[in-house]
């Protein structure tokens, strides 16, 4: 099985920290939850990265989009 490089863009990252510093104001085990949960969910890009949709400002890297229920608004980009 092949596997991919998952490459977090500087927003992603940052949206990430700021998600996680956050939730850490009430909860540091919440967060360190969170955290885990989704980079888990960015990692599986990893063995499926055509999972998820194309990220328009990296679509010549054929990148795509992983999206979580909870965040919407954090992205992850796997290049293909």
């Amino acid at each position: 099985m092949v596997e991919y490089a998952v490459l977090w863009t500087d927003t992603a990252r940052g949206d990430l920290e700021a998600i996680i510093y956050y939730i850490a104001e009430d909860s540091l085990q919440n967060a360190l939850t969170i955290l885990d949960r989704l980079e888990t969910k960015a990692s599986t890009l990893a063995t499926d990265p055509r999972r998820g949709r194309t990220v328009p400002e990296l679509r010549s890297l054929d990148s795509r989009r992983c999206r979580n229920r909870r965040f919407s608004g954090v992205d992850c980009t796997g290049s293909a």
